[in-house]
């Protein structure tokens, strides 16, 4: 259930299960056929905007993305 939705929105959010007053956002970095091969996630202090953290993440994932297959 959670994979999935994370999978739908195209990152996954938590907030404080990892370390309490932490929450953070994470975004797939993915391979030239679409696989998940790493990820960049950002952690913060106190709640986030979790919108603006998502795609700061995967601004970052898809440069990352590109440069494993050489675009």
């Amino acid at each position: 259930h959670v994979l999935a939705e994370a999978r739908q929105r195209g990152f996954a959010t938590e907030d404080g299960e990892v370390t309490p007053g932490f929450s953070s956002v994470a975004v797939a970095v993915l391979d030239h056929n679409g696989h998940p091969v790493a990820s960049v996630a950002l952690t913060h202090e106190g709640s986030i905007e979790t919108e603006q953290m998502a795609e700061a993440a995967a601004v970052t994932a898809r440069t990352l993305g590109r440069r494993l297959h050489g675009r």
